[in-house]
């Protein structure tokens, strides 16, 4: 009896890990996605998003994210200052070719859903949460971001006259 009482519980474990597995709807990114930033004398988008998402409103306890924005896919509208922003003294693509968004917890709110996570750029992490709403298959939202949190840039010269809070404003396509 003990001879197969144990390849059931094995059985078992790696059925119901399989439910805690899958528990969240994978979602992949799909054209049409927008990562738009502004602030005083910083506006543009970044035009190259890639990432996970597992997100389920109603099982927010096992739903995900990664998302990676390559740097070097800045626009700012103006090519020197776009030149600019991939140099060392702001983003430094080469050196950090990637801004990634980690999440850690999903949290439902009034407004639609807040996700804490872990965002890293330029080499700086930081825990940060990101309000959002998910409607009709589309993630969009708005945060905040100190620049000089991240090191982008500095408030020295004429760096300071680029504002230090960022508005992020994202709308994220997403398809099963």
């Amino acid at each position: 009896m003990k001879k197969t009482g144990l390849p059931l519980l094995f059985a078992a474990l790696i059925l119901l890990s399989a439910f805690a597995i899958f528990n969240s709807e994978e979602w992949k990114l799909t054209d049409g996605y927008s990562i738009r930033f502004s602030g005083k004398k910083a506006n543009g988008f970044f035009h190259t998003l890639r990432g996970k998402v597992s997100f389920d409103e109603n099982k927010l306890s096992s739903s995900s994210v990664k998302l990676e924005v390559d740097v070097a896919s800045i626009s700012m509208g103006n090519s020197l200052k776009t030149w600019h922003a991939k140099r060392p003294k702001w983003f430094d693509a080469k050196k950090y070719p990637t801004i990634t968004f980690v999440s850690e917890k999903f949290q439902k709110n009034a407004k639609g859903f807040v996700v804490n996570g872990k965002l890293k750029m330029k080499g700086v992490e930081k825990d940060i949460s990101v309000p959002f709403s998910f409607n009709h298959n589309v993630f969009f939202g708005q945060f905040f971001v100190r620049r000089s949190d991240y090191k982008v840039g500095s408030m020295k010269g004429m760096s300071k006259s680029v504002a230090d809070s960022i508005k992020i404003e994202f709308t994220i396509p997403v398809t099963k």
